[in-house]
């Protein structure tokens, strides 16, 4: 019993191993994952929390009793599970090759037109306007003449007022002055 529990938990790892990679390879292109944010990762540590509660309810509600081979099985499962799950994957992606390198060249891509658009939108807002573009316009000087037109005669009267009405004679900072 105990050495067909093992062999159904070494099987099951690397048949996960296959079928973890057979289901990336036909996702939709997707950025590269960490270790502990794969499935296969995840259902590995799932499988070795079953295979530890299964050995321990074996061996306290089925056969109390346990020998140095149960033992020996437990922990050479226990350590080659990983080995069987890495074995499968590996096989998968031999044999997905070309579709696994077709999803990381598609996501690639997807990557470097976020990233330009991204720097477009940065150099639109780093721009500054043109003065058409922000509606105003330039005062022109006059036609060399050294006559005024209309405008900066205007312009040249409101700084006149402006500063004879701002004067010295309101510092109160220093009022010796």
């Amino acid at each position: 019993m105990v050495q067909m529990a093992c062999l159904v938990m070494l099987l099951g790892n690397l048949v996960g191993g296959l079928i973890s990679t057979v289901l990336h390879a036909f996702e939709k292109p997707a950025p590269p994952r960490k270790f502990f944010e794969k499935p296969s990762a995840r259902l590995f540590i799932i499988g070795e929390i079953v295979l530890i509660a299964f050995a321990i309810y074996f061996h306290s509600m089925v056969r109390t009793n346990f020998t140095n081979w149960d033992i020996g099985y437990w922990v050479a499962t226990f350590l080659m599970a990983p080995l069987f799950a890495i074995v499968g994957s590996q096989i998968s992606k031999i044999a997905f090759a070309e579709k696994l390198a077709q999803n990381k060249r598609a996501w690639n891509k997807i990557e470097a037109k976020k990233k330009a658009k991204k720097a477009a939108a940065k150099k639109k807002a780093d721009e500054t306007l043109s003065d058409e573009e922000a509606n105003l316009t330039k005062l022109k000087e006059g036609d060399g003449d050294g006559t005024l037109n209309d405008v900066e005669a205007e312009l040249t009267k409101l700084e006149d007022d402006e500063d004879a009405f701002f004067n010295d004679s309101m510092n109160i900072s220093n009022p010796n002055d």
